[in-house]
This record gives structure tokens, C-alpha cells and sequence, in this order.
């Protein structure tokens, strides 16, 4: 049985956003509830049952629950940008499981996702619930109190980091990067073999992926 909940540091966010915007705190949508769909009708084991309750009673959107339909394992993944990036991950872990300690076959049974979309103003693209409860926090704050630009970089496999404000966009995304990256060896060092599978597949790479001008009021 394997248990990978999130990789540390979880989130991603792919925006492709690149005119910085200068917003106010009422532009913003961020929701925080979640809602859990099953997508299977196997009937889970008592070990998969467990880990599913500990999935579920999270809500972290957006996320992946796999099992192997034939034994106890189980893998999932939750606080990413996307169901299909958390499909991706979750089901690279249940094949790493697999491969390496025996089972049939991977199997999705249950995704997380947001009750409604939260976003960016500027971007059609949704984000992940810790973002979501980042910008909940901080993001009004920025622009009511300082001016300057606001970086965010990503990983697809939910590294992401976050900027200080800075004089220049180009300042604030490399700061971002940078941030981006130091999270990414940290994370590498802690999920060994499982991120090695995930850098292979790029999922590593960071993006600077939005970017704002915070204004003063």
C-alpha cells in the first residue's frame, strides 16, 4: 500500500498570463469549497476505504484518488490547478507503486473539485485551493498597501512559490523562478524515486505563469 497525499508545497497554476494587470481587491474570486465525485463502483478494501476518508475529509482541490481494484493499494493527489494535472500525478504514483511492489492495475475512483471556479481576474484558467486561500489572504492586502509587481511560478506536479513585490515584472518572475526552483530540489530530495518519475515527465519544470501590478488605493 502506497500513500502519497500532495507532494509539500502543493500547487499549481499554468495561467499564461503575461500583461501584468493592475487590480483591485473586489477583481478577485477565490472559492474554497470542494466537492467529491466518485467516478468508480468497486467496492474499496478496509485499507482503501481508510485512505479514501482521510481524501475525502481533506477537500483540497483539485485532486485524484487511484486504487488497485485487486489489493489494498492506493494512491492520491490533492491542491492542484487542475483534475487533470492531479489525475496525471495520482496515477504516476499508483504505477510507481506498482512496479515496484507487485499489484495489477491502476484504477481511478474518486476526483476532488471545486464547488465553482476560482480565478484570477484576466484568466480563464482555474486555481488550486491553497492558491485560492492565499490570494484569500494576502492578495487584498498587497493592493491596498504597496505598489510594485507580484510574481507566481509553478510546477505541474504542485510546487509553486510566490514573489515579494518588486519594482519590475521581470524582477518580481525571476524571484519567482528562483523561489520555484528551491522548492522543486527540496521537494525532489523528499519524494526520491517518485519525483525522479516526475521529472521525467517535466512535470519539475517551473513556469512563470501570472503576474500583477499591485496598486495603492
Amino acid at each position: 500500500m502506497i500513500f502519497l497525499e500532495r507532494l509539500r508545497f502543493a500547487v499549481t497554476t499554468l495561467l499564461a498570463l503575461w500583461t501584468p494587470l493592475a487590480l483591485q481587491a473586489d477583481d478577485f474570486n477565490f472559492v474554497t469549497k470542494s466537492k467529491v465525485l466518485i467516478h468508480s463502483k468497486v467496492e474499496l478494501s478496509a485499507v482503501q476505504k481508510r485512505g479514501f476518508r482521510k481524501f475525502a475529509r481533506g477537500g483540497d482541490f483539485f485532486g485524484a484518488f487511484f486504487i488497485d481494484p485487486g489489493g489494498d493499494a492506493f494512491t492520491f493527489m490533492t491542491d492542484l490547478h487542475n483534475v487533470k494535472d492531479a489525475i496525471l500525478v495520482s496515477e504516476q504514483g499508483c504505477r510507481l507503486y506498482i512496479k515496484l511492489y507487485g499489484g495489477k492495475e491502476c484504477a481511478l475512483y474518486a476526483t476532488i473539485e471545486a464547488i465553482s471556479k476560482s480565478e484570477f481576474p484576466g484568466s480563464t484558467e482555474s486555481i488550486s485551493k491553497s492558491l485560492a486561500q492565499f490570494g484569500k489572504k494576502n492578495v487584498y492586502r498587497y493592493n491596498r498597501l504597496r505598489s510594485g509587481f507580484i510574481a507566481i511560478s509553478a510546477t505541474r506536479s504542485g510546487v509553486w512559490a510566490i514573489s515579494e513585490i518588486k519594482k519590475s515584472e521581470a524582477a518580481a518572475i525571476k524571484e519567482a523562478n528562483r523561489l520555484c526552483r528551491e522548492l522543486v530540489q527540496r521537494n525532489r530530495q523528499e519524494n526520491g524515486k517518485y519525483a525522479s518519475l516526475l521529472s521525467e515527465l517535466g512535470l519539475y519544470r517551473c513556469t512563470p505563469s501570472f503576474s500583477f501590478s499591485a496598486v495603492t488605493d
